[in-house]
C-alpha cells in the first residue's frame, strides 16, 4: 500500500512530526491556497518544496520563481482575482520582493494573500543578519509571529482569515531555530475550498495617496486584530516583581529557563504573537504592575523600542531591559544561556547556582565541520581555475563573488572573493569597479538560477556601457544550496512537469555578449586557459563552466563514478592536491595523504594538479 503524506492527510486530531517549514506548508494547505510561488532560500526553502510535493494531489500551482519579486507579484496577482495566495522567501529575499509589497500593501487583496519572511539571526545561511518586523512596519501591514512548530502550521489558517477581513496582505515572521525544528504537530482539517478567479473591477491601487489615506484608516481595525490574535497569551502573577515580554521562538527560551530555575511562579509573562501592531493594552498591563520588565526578541529590538516608548505613553517607569538597556546583545540569536544571564542578574543572581546548559559538552560531542565544498562539485574546478588563472596576470585580479554553494569562496579556506553583496551583485559591483577606472582585471563570479534571478540586468549594463568585465558563469543546472530544487535550466517544474530548458549562452548572446567561451571545469588547463583569454578580451566577456551538481548526479545516476587513489610509491606528500581544491575527500594522515573512498566522487580534478602523477583511478 502507498504510503500517504502526513501533509495531505485529512485527519484532525491526528499528531504527525513535521519540520517547523512542513507544518507552515501544512498550515497553507488547510487555508485552501490554490497558488504558491517563491524562490528558493534557506531556512525558507522546505515550505514550497513541501507543497510541491503534494500539489497534483492538492490541486494546487506550486511554481519556483525566478526570483522573489516575481514569486510575490505570482501569488499576489491570484489573491487579486479572489484566490488565496502564497509566497515565502527569507529575509533578504523580502529586499527583492519589497518593490511590489510596497504598493500591494496599499492596493489590497479580494483573497487572502499571506507570505513568510524566514529571519537567520547569527547569519547561519544567510549574508546578513536582518529583522523582517521591521519591513513590515515600514509596509504598514499586520505581522505574526508563531513561537512554536505547532502555532506555525496554525497560525497561517488565522492569517488567511485575517487577510481577507482587513483586505490586506499579512506578514508571517519565523526565525531559523523554528523553520527548522521538529515536532510533533495537531492536524487540522483541510480545506476542500476551490475558488474560481474572477475580475472584480479595474483596481485603484496604484493611484498611493487616496489607497494609502485609507490604510491609515484601517489602522484601528489593525490594532483590535492585534489585540484579540488568539497566539498572543499573558499570565500574570499577582506578587511578582518582574514582568517579561518576549516575541515568537525567543518565548520557548523564556519558558524552558524559567522552568529550569523553578521561577515560572514569581515572574509574570506575555508572549507577543503579533508583532506588528503591538498588542498595547496588553502591554500596558504588564507594565503597569511590574518595577523590572525584561524584553527578549530577535533580532533588533523592535519591541522593547515600542514598549519604552508605550511607558510614556501609560505614565508609567518600570525599568525595561532587553537590547537598547545594553542586558543583550543586538547581534547573533538569542540562547538559553543569554536568557538565563539576564533573569540571574534581574534576581540578583537568586538564580545563579543553577547548572550552566551544557553547551560545552556539546562542542566536544558534535563533529566540527569544514565550510568547504562537496566533494566532486564542479565550482571546485572553477575556483581552481580563475585563481591559476589570476595569478598569470600581471595585475591584481579583482574577483566579485555572489550567493550560492559558491559563495564559500568569500572564506576560508578559499578566500577567493573580494566582494560578496546579494544575489546577482557579482556582476553589478564588476561594473562599478570598471566604471572608477581600476586598471586590472575585473572576474564576476555567479551561477545558472542567480543569473535568472536577478544578474540579466548587470550583465546588460555592462554590455550597454561596455564595462571591461569577465563574467564566470558555474552553470550545473540546480539551486544546490538549498536543496536542488529546478531552476530554468533544469528541464522541470516544481512539480515535476517537464519544462523546456532555457539555454544560457543563448540567452547571454541575446544580452549582445560577443566574447562568449564555454568549457567542462573537470577539465582544468582548458579552462585556465579560457579565462586567461576572456580576461585579456577588451570589453565585456562571459566563460560558462558546465559541471554537473555531484549530489544531483550521484541521484540520477545511483552509481558511484569510479574512486581515486594516491600512489603511496609516487607521492611525496607535497599536499599541493588538499591546499589549492580543499575536497573533503582529501585527507592528511599521520600516513601522509589519501583519498577517502567513500567521498570521492571520481571527478578527476585532483589528477590533473597533482605534480607527481601519484593519484589514480582505483582499480575495479
Amino acid at each position: 500500500m502507498k504510503r500517504v503524506n502526513p501533509l495531505i492527510k485529512n485527519e484532525p486530531g491526528k499528531q504527525e512530526l513535521f519540520l517547523g517549514n512542513e507544518a507552515i506548508a501544512r498550515g497553507v494547505l488547510e487555508a485552501g491556497v490554490q497558488v504558491a510561488a517563491a524562490y528558493p532560500g534557506t531556512p525558507s526553502s522546505e515550505i514550497v518544496d513541501s507543497l510541491a510535493k503534494v500539489a497534483k494531489e492538492t490541486g494546487q500551482h506550486v511554481e519556483w520563481s525566478t526570483n522573489e519579486k516575481v514569486a510575490f507579484e505570482c501569488a499576489a496577482g491570484a489573491a487579486f482575482l479572489g484566490v488565496r495566495g502564497f509566497t515565502a522567501m527569507k529575509s533578504v529575499g523580502l529586499n527583492v520582493a519589497m518593490d511590489p509589497l510596497m504598493v500591494v500593501n496599499i492596493a489590497g487583496v479580494e483573497g487572502g494573500f499571506v507570505f513568510v519572511s524566514a529571519d537567520d539571526p547569527n547569519c547561519w545561511s544567510t549574508q546578513n543578519e536582518q529583522d523582517s518586523r521591521l519591513l513590515a512596519f515600514c509596509a504598514e501591514i499586520p505581522c505574526l509571529e508563531p513561537a512554536s512548530v505547532q502555532e506555525a502550521k496554525d497560525i497561517i489558517p488565522y492569517a488567511y482569515e485575517l487577510s481577507e477581513k482587513l483586505g490586506r496582505v499579512v506578514m508571517v515572521r519565523t526565525v531559523t531555530r523554528l523553520n527548522h525544528a521538529r515536532a510533533h504537530v495537531e492536524l487540522g482539517p483541510l480545506s476542500g475550498e476551490k475558488r474560481e478567479a474572477r475580475y472584480f473591477g479595474q483596481r485603484a491601487g496604484f493611484y498611493a495617496l487616496p489607497k494609502h489615506n485609507q490604510l491609515h484608516d484601517n489602522w484601528d481595525q489593525f490594532m483590535e486584530a492585534a489585540e484579540s490574535c488568539p497566539f498572543n497569551e499573558l499570565d500574570l502573577k499577582p506578587r511578582a516583581d518582574i514582568g517579561v515580554i518576549a516575541s515568537g521562538h525567543a518565548s520557548r527560551y523564556v519558558h524552558e529557563v524559567l522552568e529550569a530555575l523553578n521561577l515560572s511562579e514569581e515572574v509574570s509573562f506575555l508572549k507577543i504573537a503579533a508583532v506588528n501592531p503591538l498588542p498595547k493594552k496588553l502591554i500596558k498591563k504588564i507594565l503597569k504592575q511590574h518595577q523590572t520588565v525584561i524584553v527578549f526578541e530577535e533580532i533588533e529590538p523592535h519591541i522593547e523600542d515600542k514598549v519604552k516608548s508605550l511607558c510614556y505613553d501609560f505614565s508609567v517607569h518600570p525599568r525595561v531591559i532587553g537590547k537598547l538597556s545594553g542586558h543583550l546583545e543586538v547581534a547573533g540569536e538569542l540562547t538559553m544561556e543569554k536568557v538565563r544571564s539576564v533573569l540571574a542578574a534581574a534576581f540578583d543572581d537568586h538564580a545563579a547556582a543553577a547548572p550552566e546548559p551544557p553547551s560545552e559538552q556539546l562542542n566536544d560531542i558534535v563533529f566540527k565541520r569544514d565550510t568547504v565544498l562537496c566533494a566532486g562539485c564542479s565550482h571546485m574546478g572553477a575556483f581552481y581555475a580563475i585563481r591559476r588563472a589570476s595569478k598569470k596576470q600581471r595585475v591584481k585580479v579583482l574577483v566579485a563573488g555572489d550567493v550560492g554553494c559558491y559563495g564559500l569562496g568569500l572564506s576560508p579556506p578559499y578566500n577567493l572573493f573580494d566582494s560578496h553583496i546579494c544575489m546577482g551583485a557579482s556582476i553589478g559591483i564588476g561594473n562599478g569597479y570598471a566604471a572608477a577606472g581600476y586598471n586590472g582585471a575585473i572576474v564576476c563570479v555567479i551561477g545558472d538560477s542567480t543569473l535568472y534571478h536577478s544578474g540579466i540586468p548587470a550583465l546588460v549594463n555592462a554590455v550597454y556601457n561596455q564595462h571591461n568585465i569577465t563574467v564566470v558563469v558555474l552553470d550545473n543546472s540546480i539551486i544546490g544550496m538549498t536543496g536542488h530544487q529546478p531552476d530554468p535550466c533544469t528541464g522541470y517544474t516544481a512539480m515535476g512537469d517537464p519544462a523546456d530548458k532555457l539555454d544560457i549562452a543563448d540567452m547571454i548572446r541575446a544580452c549582445g555578449v560577443k566574447h562568449l567561451r564555454e568549457v567542462n571545469p573537470f577539465k582544468t588547463d582548458e579552462s585556465i586557459n579560457t579565462i586567461i583569454e576572456s580576461i585579456n578580451y577588451n570589453g565585456p566577456s562571459v566563460v560558462i563552466t558546465r559541471g554537473e551538481c555531484a549530489i544531483a548526479a550521484g541521484r540520477v545516476r545511483k552509481v558511484k563514478r569510479p574512486p581515486y587513489v594516491i600512489n603511496k610509491e609516487t607521492c611525496d606528500d607535497c599536499g599541493v592536491c588538499a591546499s589549492v581544491l580543499y575536497c573533503p575527500a582529501i585527507n592528511k594522515t599521520s600516513e601522509g595523504f589519501e583519498i577517502n573512498q567513500s567521498l570521492c566522487e571520481g571527478c578527476g580534478i585532483c589528477v590533473q594538479v597533482c605534480r607527481k602523477n601519484a593519484i589514480l583511478k582505483k582499480a575495479s
